[in-house]
């Protein structure tokens, strides 16, 4: 059985989170900082974007990113002013 919406369903990526000027930057820094690719930094730092918005919403202060996230969430703090804004 397959479910269909009614209505098509946006898709939301942690990268619509920040400017994609920001975005950028950290993904770059994270490729350099950690040996990564570049292609492989923006989809760690995407994922690490999703995943401080999911820890933000849900107050789930318990929750630890992957093992493949950690370096995006990594490379966001290191942008101190970005990351508390």
């Amino acid at each position: 059985m397959t479910t269909v919406l009614e209505t098509p369903v946006a898709l939301r990526h942690g990268r619509d989170l920040v400017s994609p000027e920001l975005f950028e930057k950290v993904s770059e820094f994270c490729a350099q900082e950690y040996g990564h690719e570049l292609s492989s930094a923006l989809r760690i730092v995407d994922q690490a974007l999703a995943f401080l918005k999911v820890m933000g919403d849900t107050r789930a202060f318990d929750m630890t990113p992957s093992d493949a996230v950690d370096p995006g969430w990594h490379s966001f703090v290191l942008h101190t002013q970005a990351y508390a804004a």
